[in-house]
C-alpha cells in the first residue's frame, strides 16, 4: 500500500512536470515518465532528466523519517519552501543582472507546487567547495590543490560581495549602536550552561573589552547569506562559483566573512587533529584568499573581522555542543572524551583570537 500510494503521488507530480516543461526549458521534452528519487535528511529530490542532457529537480521538504505521502501532506512545511523557493528567485535575479562576465552560478528556480510541498527548480552540475577542501591532498599542503582552492574562495567571496550590493537596502553605523554584545552574552550563558564548572569570565570580559575599544569602527549591514560556509558555496562543472541555502535575513556583512573564515578553522578534522589537518600556511592563504577577494583594492577593517571570526567561533562551538549532546548523549563515555577534547580546541581558538 504504502508503495503504491508513493508511485500514485510521483505520477500525479509527473503529470504536473511534463505540462509545464515546456514553458520552462523550451525545445527539450522529460526522458521518462517517472522520475530518479533521492532520499535526504530533510527533503526527497525528484530528478527527471531531459532531452537536451540537463534535467529538472524536484524538491519535496521533510522532517527526518517522514515518508513521501507524509512529507507532501505536511502543510506546515509549505512555508520552508516558500521561503527557499524566495531565496532562490532573489539570489537568481541579482545575479541575472550583475553575471555579464558569466562568472558566478546560480539555481533558476521554476515554481512551487503547493498541493505537494514541492519547489521546481533547474540542476545544477556543481559540487561543494567543502569537497575540495576534504581532499587528502589538502591535508598533505600541496600547492596546486591550496592554488585551486583558494582561487574559488576568492572568487566565492566576489559572489558574496556582489550578493550583497544587489540585495541593497545597505545601512552603515558604529558597532557600539548594534546589539552585538547581548548576542555574545546569550552565547556565553548558553556554553556555560554546557560546561557548569567552566569559567568563561575571562572570554566574556575579553570581548566586552573589545568591542568597546571597536565601538566607532562603522560597519555596513546588508541582507546576509547567513550560513555562508563551504557546505554551502557551489562550483560549477565549468568554473563558476555560486551559493545555496541563504537565511534573507539582515545583519553585519562582517558576519558572513567571518563565517566562512570560521568553517576552515572548526572543521571536523581540524578538531581531531587539533588545528594541524589544515596547516598554518595554507589557513594564512584562505584568509588572504578572503580578503581579497571581498574587498578587491579597498581596505577592509582586519580588527572587526577578527572580532566576528571570535563570535563565529564561539557560536559554532555551542552547536558542537547541542549536537554531541544529541547524538551521544546516551554513551557518556565518549562524551566525556569528545567533550574534553573539543573544549580545550575551541577555547584555544578564542583565546587566539583575542590576543
Amino acid at each position: 500500500m504504502h508503495k503504491q500510494e508513493t508511485i500514485h503521488i510521483l505520477r500525479e507530480i509527473s503529470t504536473q512536470v511534463e505540462e509545464s516543461a515546456p514553458k520552462w526549458v523550451p525545445d527539450t521534452y522529460i526522458q521518462s515518465s517517472l522520475p530518479e528519487v533521492v532520499t535526504r535528511p530533510w527533503s526527497f529530490m525528484l530528478r527527471y532528466s531531459l532531452s537536451s542532457g540537463s534535467a529538472i529537480l524536484v524538491k519535496v521538504a521533510r522532517h527526518d523519517e517522514m515518508s513521501l505521502a507524509q512529507a507532501v501532506s505536511e502543510k506546515a512545511l509549505l512555508e520552508r519552501t516558500e521561503r527557499e523557493f524566495e531565496m532562490l528567485s532573489k539570489i537568481a535575479q541579482v545575479f541575472q543582472s550583475q553575471n555579464e562576465e558569466n562568472e558566478f552560478c546560480f539555481v533558476q528556480p521554476l515554481d512551487i507546487f503547493s498541493d505537494w510541498n514541492a519547489l521546481a527548480m533547474e540542476e545544477l552540475d556543481a559540487q561543494t567547495l567543502k569537497e575540495y577542501l576534504l581532499k587528502p591532498q589538502m591535508g598533505l599542503g600541496f600547492r596546486k590543490d591550496w592554488d585551486t582552492f583558494t582561487s574559488l574562495l576568492t572568487q566565492a567571496m566576489r559572489w558574496l560581495r556582489a550578493y550583497h550590493l544587489g540585495m541593497g537596502n545597505l545601512q552603515t553605523m558604529p558597532l557600539s549602536e548594534t546589539k552585538i554584545d547581548k548576542r555574545i552574552e546569550n552565547t556565553l550563558q548558553k556554553l556555560q550552561g554546557y560546561l557548569p564548572n567552566g569559567n568563561f569570565g575571562e572570554f566574556g570580559t575579553r570581548l566586552m573589552l573589545r568591542y568597546k575599544a571597536l565601538g566607532d569602527h562603522n560597519i555596513t549591514f546588508s541582507m546576509l547569506h547567513g550560513d555562508f560556509h563551504c557546505g554551502n558555496i557551489l562550483v560549477s562543472t565549468d568554473g563558476r562559483v555560486g551559493a545555496l541555502d541563504a537565511d534573507l535575513r539582515h545583519g553585519h556583512i562582517y558576519e558572513d566573512i567571518a563565517k566562512v573564515l570560521a568553517d576552515l578553522k572548526t572543521r571536523g578534522i581540524q578538531m581531531i587533529t587539533q588545528g594541524l589537518f589544515f596547516r598554518a600556511k595554507g589557513l594564512s592563504r584562505a584568509y588572504q584568499a578572503v580578503i581579497d577577494g571581498y574587498f578587491g583594492d579597498e581596505e577592509g577593517d582586519e580588527a572587526l573581522l577578527q572580532f566576528f571570526i571570535v563570535i563565529a567561533i564561539l557560536e559554532k562551538w555551542l552547536n558542537n555542543e547541542k549536537n554531541l549532546e544529541e547524538n551521544i548523549g546516551n554513551k557518556p563515555f565518549l562524551n566525556k572524551i569528545f567533550s574534553g577534547w573539543r573544549r580545550r580546541y575551541f577555547s584555544r581558538l578564542v583565546l587566539e583570537g583575542l590576543r
